[in-house]
C-alpha cells in the first residue's frame, strides 16, 4: 500500500487463490480492485490485484505486463528451473519492477541447490556467483552455516509458528490406544 506497487501480480496454489482474494479485499482500501485468473483463456483485467495459480501461471506470464510488483506464494513449487511453472514465474519476474517476494512456509529438505530458482526469480542468484557456483559451494551440506548467514543478511526472513502465532497454545503430545473394532485371521 504505501510503496505505491499497484498493479501488482499474486501467484499461488490453486487452492489458495479465494484466499488471497478474500484475505486482499479485507485489508486493503476499498478503492482497490482484486481479480482472479481462471482457465488458459481470455484477457487479463484491469486490477490493482491479479491472482493466478501455478498451474497455469505458463499460459498467463506473457500476458501479465505492465505490474510494479509480484508475490510468489508457496514460492517452493519453483524449485526445479526446467520447469514450466518455474520458467513462467522467472518471465514474470523480469517483467516486473519489484519488489518482488518469495513466501513459503517449506523448508529446503533436501538440497540447497533448491533455492538456486527462487534466488533467480528474486534477482539475487548472480550474487552467489550463477547457478553452477552456487550448487558448487552449497550442495552436499558443505558451507551450510556460511549460507544461512548470507541469507538472513539480505534476503531470507525466518519466523517460528510460536513468533508469529502467539495465540495457539503449546504443542502437547500424548498416545492414544486404539482397539480395533475386529478381528483380523
Amino acid at each position: 500500500q504505501k510503496l505505491n506497487t499497484y498493479p501488482a501480480v499474486v501467484v499461488c496454489p490453486a487452492s489458495l487463490k479465494i484466499n488471497w482474494q478474500r484475505e486482499a479485499r479485507k485489508w486493503l482500501p476499498k478503492d482497490k480492485t482484486v481479480e482472479v485468473l481462471r482457465g488458459r483463456k481470455g484477457y487479463v483485467p484491469t486490477a490493482d490485484i491479479v491472482i493466478v495459480n501455478y498451474d497455469i501461471l505458463d499460459y498467463w506470464a506473457s500476458l501479465l505486463d505492465g505490474f510494479k510488483a509480484v508475490v510468489f506464494d508457496e514460492s517452493h513449487y519453483c524449485k526445479n528451473p526446467k520447469a514450466k511453472r518455474t520458467k513462467a514465474a522467472i518471465a514474470l519476474a523480469d517483467k516486473v519492477q519489484e519488489p518482488i517476494m518469495c513466501l513459503t512456509g517449506t523448508p529446503v529438505l533436501n538440497n540447497p541447490s533448491e533455492l538456486t530458482a527462487q534466488l533467480r526469480i528474486l534477482g539475487r542468484l548472480k550474487e552467489f556467483g550463477g547457478a553452477s557456483k552456487f550448487r558448487d559451494t552449497y550442495t552436499g551440506n558443505r558451507h551450510l552455516p556460511e549460507l544461512n548467514r548470507r541469507l538472513r543478511q539480505s534476503m531470507y526472513v525466518r519466523r517460528r509458528k510460536i513468533d508469529v502465532l502467539k495465540e495457539l497454545p503449546p504443542k502437547r503430545w500424548s498416545d492414544v490406544i486404539v482397539e480395533p473394532a475386529f478381528a483380523i485371521s
